[in-house]
């Protein structure tokens, strides 16, 4: 009987499991890389490239390059690993500072950006504090922190980040991410 009760625990578990798999890979919740430790998802790297789509588009982008939805899907991969290793590596009085200009900036302008946000990238606020604005606030912070040697730094921080990929054709190769 013990063995019975066991089995249809088992059953039942494995079960669960696999429907709980296929609830996240269906709704895109797949790891597809660590970068510092930190998770990256497919759905993160998705939303930044159908956004960075919708930038080209609207010709709002800084630099307008024809990129198919292939090279816009590695661009935002690459930007995500670089804007993962460089938080990762910055020091705590940089973050402090990016965090206080972001929130200083949405103070400042919140009303005006929420429904230009949802317009052209598609994305909330929340989404577009930690996606666009707090990236280029630390990339600030750490240009006044490191001063002339910030390009060296970068480039480290590039070089050295630990970086796994999974699922996806790519690799980290000397701080640049090529295809497989």
């Amino acid at each position: 009987m013990k063995k019975l009760h066991l089995s249809v625990l088992i059953v039942t578990l494995l079960l669960l499991g696999g429907l709980v798999g296929y609830a996240l890979v269906k709704n895109r919740y797949l790891p597809v890389a660590r970068v510092e430790g930190a998770l990256l998802w497919f759905k993160t790297v998705e939303e930044n490239a159908v956004a960075a789509g919708r930038l080209q588009e609207s010709g709002l982008a800084a630099v307008q390059v024809e990129s198919d939805e292939a090279e816009l899907f590695k661009k935002a991969f690459e930007s995500l690993i670089i804007n993962t290793a460089v938080k990762s590596r910055a020091s705590s009085n940089a973050r402090g500072e990016a965090e206080k200009t972001v929130s200083d900036y949405l103070v400042a302008a919140e009303g005006d950006l929420t429904a230009s946000v949802k317009a052209v990238y598609g994305w909330d606020m929340e989404t577009f504090k930690k996606r666009v604005l707090e990236p280029a606030a630390l990339e600030e912070a750490l240009l006044k922190e490191h001063g002339e040697k910030y390009k060296e730094w970068f480039g480290n921080v590039r070089e050295s980040a630990q970086v796994s990929i999974w699922f996806l054709p790519f690799e980290w190769v000397g701080g640049e991410l090529k295809g497989k």
